[in-house]
């Protein structure tokens, strides 16, 4: 459970992912996998909202992943923080 943050912009969009390094580097490459889709800034503060005001809606696989309530928090305030 070692996830962070990613922003990747397309189309004048910026696009939120949750992403684990994997740690090889074979030939130098960056191995990154993701476990979590957020999607645009906008759409990914309304999930962040709504699973902080309702963790019923915490997707499960993000559970199984060990992910919980403080990461959300965590979350939260790192867009914040990017998107500002």
């Amino acid at each position: 459970m070692e996830g962070y943050l990613s922003q990747v912009r397309a189309n004048g969009r910026q696009y939120w992912y949750l992403k684990k390094y994997e740690g090889k580097q074979e030939f130098k490459q960056n191995k990154e996998r993701t476990l979590y889709k957020f999607g645009n800034s906008e759409n990914a503060i309304a999930k962040l909202h709504l699973w902080n005001q309702d963790f019923t809606f915490f997707p499960s696989e993000l559970k199984q992943l060990g992910y919980g309530r403080k990461h959300v928090n965590v979350w939260i305030d790192t867009l914040k923080k990017k998107i500002s």
